[in-house]
């Protein structure tokens, strides 16, 4: 597989992390999704993005959570909880208590 190929692969599963942030995304799923196993898989994500998988899904739901408190002003801040569960929150609170 060429170097584009891979990247082409690791973007499919970007747009899936991002269409689906507030499910449970399972590293078996997203592996699937690019077409490797999840150990070839988690090997290439982090050397093409740089940060493992679990850390860039954790990153992309704490800044979707941030752009909708700054800019969705339609929604209380219990609202924007409630859509973000507990994903963003089981991340930020061992974060804020440091």
């Amino acid at each position: 597989m060429s170097c584009s190929e891979y990247v082409c692969s690791i973007n499919k599963v970007i747009d899936h992390i991002h269409s689906h942030l507030d499910t449970e995304l399972r590293l078996q799923v997203l592996a699937a999704v690019a077409g490797f196993s999840p150990y070839h898989f988690h090997r290439i994500f982090k050397g093409i993005m740089g940060e493992n998988l679990y850390d860039f899904i954790q990153r992309i739901r704490v800044e979707k959570a941030a752009y909708m408190l700054l800019y969705r002003t339609d929604l209380s801040v219990t609202e924007i909880a409630l859509h973000c569960e507990h994903y963003v929150i089981e991340y930020c609170l061992p974060v804020t208590l440091r």
